[in-house]
This record gives structure tokens, C-alpha cells and sequence, in this order.
């Protein structure tokens, strides 16, 4: 997927719509201009990434979108802002995030990739459970398949998982039903050139990887194990599907220890100032 793109209606629109903002003016004459779709928000959207849904398959709790730009392809590329909210004591907080959608046209198990510098920032709602971490370097480790190991260590290379761990702007990667997701703890879709830039090579050379990577290695039901016993079952060659689970956030944590601080110190500010005006 090689990309004529004009980035030049990010910084001066050809035409504005006085209904959006001036940073959705921008990015919907950005879309139009290059003969893509725009969207200015949605409700729960029916992708399979961990970003949208919980570990029950569910819409995770108002899960929404916004700044859509769809990308018609082949393949179809979608890129926004997603964001989901939680409750900690009845106190409701939001994420947002910035990814994109990319529709896979190469085979490729399933995984989640997650780098130092995006993790550091943000934590994924979900990562997979039963899975092989294999560690890509200091960067990033990946969550995959045993049998697919291998073909996690060539994809992602030592030069892919440094591009994609640049701290200004980290990706997590997710492969899962046949769409290929990147997860950034920032929003991509803005009327910032530079963003979409990085947020385009940063597909294509994902894309790349995948499509240079040999079929995962599936070991047969005639193949012996390392200690001389046959294999108990015929190997399923196609993708193993991973399951994902749900995991603690630390950023809710951390935004409700700093909102009941800030309720305290309200609290306690008050306290002082009632002391000090009523008479003695």
C-alpha cells in the first residue's frame, strides 16, 4: 500500500465546514482532498481489537470514536481517536487512545505486540492469557502462540520494533480475526502532518513484515516431539485464536488516587478557611 497523500489541507483547509471544529475542518478537507471517507464520531464499532472490545466480546463500557478517516483500499484502512470510559466507586473516568484498522491480505497468527515506550505511557485494557511472551529485546514483548514463536521473532525484528517504540510517538501492534490493529496512547487523527506521516510509515512497514514472513511454523501429527514421543493430535494449521483477559489498570488507579486527593485537599482547604473566618 504505497500512499499519494496531500498533507497540505491539514494546515491549510481548502474549504471548511462551519458545523466541525477547526482540528475536524482540517482533518475532514485532509480526507476529501485525498478521496478518502470522514466521519465525525460513532458509538461502538464492531472491530475485534482489545481497544473496542472486553473479554467478553462486549463493546467495552461507552466505548466511542472520533475523527474517522476510512481509507477504501483495497486494503481498508480505517484511522481514529477511540476512547472508553470506567467506573472506580461510582466515580467514571475516560481513556482515549489514537489506532488504526487495516483489513490483513497475508495470512498471520494472531498476537499482540506490546513496546516499552507505550506502555510506559498507557497499559492495554487486555492482553491474551495461556500465550508465549517472547521478548523483543529491551522494546517490546510479544504475546503469541507457542508454535508461532518463531515466526513473532523474525516479523518483528529488532528495526521494526525500534520504529515502532520511538517515544514521541509508540505503537502497541494487534493481530486478531484478520485485521491488523495499531494502538498509539495519543490521538493520530489530528491536523498535525507529522502524526499521519509517522502513522503511515508505521502501517506500511508493519505490512511489510507480514508480508515477508514465511507461514508460521505448525508442527504435524506425524512430526516427534524433542523427547522421541508422537505428537498426541494433528496440529490445527491455521491461526490459533488467543484468549484475551481483561487486566487491572494502573491508570485508573493512579486517576483515582489523584481525584481523591484532590477532593481532600478541597476538603481540607475548606475546613481552614471556615476556621479562620468564623469568630472565636
Amino acid at each position: 500500500m504505497e500512499l499519494a497523500v496531500d498533507y497540505s489541507p491539514l494546515v491549510d483547509p481548502p474549504f471548511r465546514d462551519k458545523n466541525l471544529k477547526p482540528d475536524a475542518q482540517a482533518i475532514h478537507a485532509f480526507a476529501v482532498t485525498n478521496g478518502w471517507e470522514y466521519y465525525l464520531g460513532t458509538g461502538s464499532q464492531p472491530l475485534p481489537g482489545v481497544l473496542f472490545r472486553d473479554e467478553r466480546g462486549n463493546a467495552r463500557h461507552l466505548q466511542r470514536a472520533g475523527n474517522l478517516v476510512r481509507i477504501p483500499g483495497p486494503p481498508l484502512v480505517e484511522i481514529g481517536n477511540c476512547a472508553y470510559s470506567y467506573t472506580v466507586n461510582l466515580n467514571v473516568f475516560s481513556v482515549t487512545w489514537g489506532y488504526v484498522a487495516c483489513a490483513l491480505t497475508d495470512p498471520s497468527p494472531e498476537l499482540v505486540v506490546e513496546t516499552s515506550n507505550a506502555r510506559r505511557t498507557r497499559e492495554l485494557p487486555a492482553l491474551p492469557v495461556g500465550a508465549a511472551q517472547v521478548a523483543l529485546g529491551d522494546e517490546g514483548t510479544a504475546h503469541i502462540s507457542t508454535e508461532s514463536v518463531a515466526w513473532a521473532q523474525t516479523t518483528f525484528d529488532p528495526q521494526l520494533v525500534r520504529l515502532l517504540n520511538d517515544p514521541s510517538l509508540p505503537f502497541d501492534v494487534q493481530v486478531s480475526q484478520g485485521w491488523l490493529f495499531l494502538y498509539c496512547p495519543a490521538e493520530l487523527s489530528v491536523a498535525d502532518p507529522v502524526v499521519w506521516q509517522r502513522t503511515f510509515a508505521v502501517l506500511e512497514a508493519v505490512r511489510a513484515a507480514i508480508a515477508a514472513a514465511p507461514p508460521p511454523q505448525v508442527p504435524s501429527a506425524d512430526e516427534e516431539r524433542i523427547d522421541g514421543s508422537p505428537a498426541s493430535a494433528p496440529a490445527d494449521p491455521g491461526p490459533t485464536s488467543l484468549v484475551v483477559r481483561d487486566r487491572p489498570d494502573r491508570n485508573a488507579r493512579r486517576s483515582a488516587w489523584r481525584y481523591y486527593a484532590a477532593v481532600g485537599v478541597v476538603f481540607l482547604l475548606g475546613v481552614i478557611a471556615v476556621a479562620v473566618i468564623l469568630p472565636r
